[in-house]
Formats: C-alpha cells, sequence, structure tokens
C-alpha cells in the first residue's frame, strides 16, 4: 500500500511538472563545450640544438614526438581551457643525451583564436606556438 502510495505520488508530480502552463520554450540542448587546438613548437638543448623525438603529451591531445628537427605539433579536439603539456625524454642517451622532463601550462587567450565559436558548445580554434628548452638530466 505504502509503494502504491508514493507511485502516485510521483506520478501526479511528473504529470504537473510536464504540463506547466509556461508559454516559454527551454530549448534542451545536449554536448559538452570543446574547441580546436593546434599547438607547434620546437624542442632544443639549452645550445639551441634540436633534440629528436621528444614524447609531447596532453591529457587531451593525441600523443606527438619532436622530428629530427626538434619540430612538433600537437592538434586535435578538447575541452576549452589552459593546457597542461609533457615534455618527456623517452630514449635516454640516445639522440643527444638524457634530458629532464618538462611540464609547460599553456594558456589561450583570444588573440590565439584563428576561427570563432558558435556562441553554443563550440568555443571556435585556437592556434599557438610554444618552443620548449630542455635541460640535461642531473645524475642524484
Amino acid at each position: 500500500m505504502k509503494n502504491r502510495l508514493i507511485w502516485l505520488l510521483l506520478s501526479l508530480l511528473g504529470m504537473a511538472a510536464g504540463c506547466s502552463s509556461n508559454d516559454k520554450l527551454i530549448p534542451v540542448e545536449y554536448g559538452c563545450p570543446h574547441a580546436d587546438y593546434e599547438i607547434k613548437g620546437r624542442v632544443t638543448d639549452p645550445d639551441g640544438n634540436p633534440i629528436r623525438a621528444i614524447e609531447i603529451t596532453t591529457d587531451e591531445l593525441p600523443v606527438a614526438y619532436s622530428s629530427a628537427t626538434g619540430d612538433y605539433r600537437l592538434k586535435g579536439t578538447a575541452f576549452p581551457g589552459d593546457m597542461r603539456i609533457r615534455f618527456t625524454d623517452t630514449d635516454g642517451p640516445d639522440n643527444g643525451g638524457s634530458f629532464a622532463e618538462r611540464t609547460v601550462v599553456v594558456t589561450f587567450t583570444g588573440e590565439d583564436c584563428i576561427e570563432p565559436g558558435d556562441g553554443r558548445w563550440y568555443d571556435g580554434a585556437f592556434f599557438k606556438e610554444v618552443d620548449v628548452q630542455l635541460d640535461p638530466e642531473t645524475e642524484p
């Protein structure tokens, strides 16, 4: 009996909410805020020499590796906001020596916007150049 009473009350409350007399329609949107990002740059040692095969990662975009010229490119769609980029030497002494890991926080501003958003879920497209210098790894 108690369950029937609960079901009856829930049904009535549901009907009342669904049959409101409010003439204004509220649009229902499904989605998630997102933006397109492209980050390019060059990874070098303290002398300005390019470093090859450095792993470049973020929590939002696919993994990239620096080329023989030290160049890299991250590209993809992610939740809008600052991006934390990690530069990791995964091959040890190969390709110019062992280098300490470095994390860079990239902040995107209106100056970095290359395509405006749609005023809804899409925040636009952003491009930024981030050159990074890695220091040699010191032995403990």
